[in-house]
């Protein structure tokens, strides 16, 4: 019986855990449940993490690459301006473009528009991007558009001294150009001019350094109006009073379509010529209806890539002049405008607004209240 009361006595000994011990049991499983809480968030963002640099990895490969063939025919009419304006072939600028950029799809020229792999240097004092090349991180000239990137490769080499010769060239002899580049120290490949060289024939982009030739050869290449509607057709601006008595016509600019392609009327706007773009166009749609490419509609049109048309909006299919032609001298922007708006405006290219306000734009967009010049 005694030995059966000291055996009860020892369970309920057994069984009393002190209040101490029973607190710190719990603070320790809290730690712990903290510990794989932790450790939960952790594993979980390191798999957001993975999860989103493979979507932005295989976004990246799914993208489409512009081929050399779209390049040149996008690319074509900017290297032909360079040539008439700077004195610089074509053909080299065109071929300096494909090379440096890799058809456009560099990462210089996709996201900084940077076609020409122009560094920085000491006096530049516009955009920057940093990109490994002969050395890590190195500076690169940003631009807003790749025509801004073209215009600045042009004054690059037409003010640069150590390039000066090269103007005493033939215009066609786009191997004395590539040669002299690679002398002058554009690039550090040894073999760029052979690389050049070997661009401008395979593509025969050699055609573009002569008017009597740039429509010539097998390759795809820059689409005159004349290419477009043969024979051209014949506009003129309707006097003001066939205006006021007839229906059909574009009223705010008096033009009487007078020809037309694929059931779109073609009409007049600054001496320039253009189509409305209906319900539901595209710009691969009007491609290949008026046998312009896309990407050469876009550039005449000021539309960024990636954009698109809308019913309602002038489509030209030619080059705009550089000032206007009309007796409208002077132009009050107004809110919202933007150059490349006013430019579709009155049919003036965007390159001749810049030119012709360079000391109101400073380089930029024009503000609402401003009084930009038309000629």
């Amino acid at each position: 019986m005694q030995t059966d009361k000291i055996s009860a006595s020892n369970k309920k000994k057994q069984i009393f855990v002190p209040p101490k011990q029973i607190i710190g049991i719990v603070v320790l499983k809290y730690r712990f449940y903290c510990y794989i809480c932790a450790m939960f968030r952790i594993v979980h963002i390191l798999f957001c993490g993975l999860l989103l640099c493979t979507s932005v990895s295989l976004s990246a490969q799914s993208r489409e690459r512009i081929t050399r063939e779209e390049y040149i025919e996008e690319y074509a009419p900017l290297a032909i301006e360079a040539q008439e304006e700077y004195g610089i072939p074509a053909s080299i600028t065109l071929a300096q473009g494909l090379l440096e950029s890799d058809n456009g799809n560099s990462r210089l020229a996709t996201e900084a528009n940077n076609h020409f792999g122009i560094k920085c240097k000491s006096n530049w004092t516009g955009g920057k991007v940093y990109h490994d090349d002969d050395e890590e991180d190195e500076c690169f000239r940003a631009y807003r558009t790749a025509e801004e990137s073209y215009e600045d490769h042009s004054i690059f080499l037409a003010t640069g001294q150590r390039y000066a010769f090269l103007f005493d060239l033939e215009i066609t002899d786009y191997e004395g150009w590539a040669h002299g580049l690679k002398s002058a120290g554009y690039a550090t490949n040894p073999a760029y001019a052979e690389r050049l060289i070997k661009i401008i024939t395979d593509n025969q982009l050699y055609r573009y350094d002569d008017p009597l030739t740039r429509r010539g050869g097998t390759k795809p290449g820059v689409k005159t109006a004349e290419e477009v509607v043969k024979p051209a057709p014949v506009l003129y601006r309707a006097p003001k009073e066939y205006y006021e008595w007839s229906d059909g016509l574009d009223i705010e600019n008096y033009t009487v379509p007078m020809s037309s392609i694929g059931g779109y009327g073609i009409l007049l706007n600054n001496g320039t010529r253009y189509i409305v773009a209906r319900e539901g166009d595209t710009l691969k749609g009007l491609s290949h209806t008026l046998g312009i490419g896309a990407g050469r509609l876009r550039r005449l049109n000021n539309i960024e890539r990636g954009g698109e048309i809308t019913e309602g909006d002038i489509v030209y299919i030619e080059e705009k002049p550089h000032n206007y032609l009309g007796e409208q001298t002077y132009y009050i922007v107004a809110e919202g405008d933007t150059l490349a708006k006013i430019s579709q405006r009155f049919g003036v290219s965007v390159k001749g607004l810049k030119r012709m306000n360079k000391a109101v734009l400073g380089g930029g967009e024009p503000y609402a209240g401003e009084e930009l010049r038309l000629m």
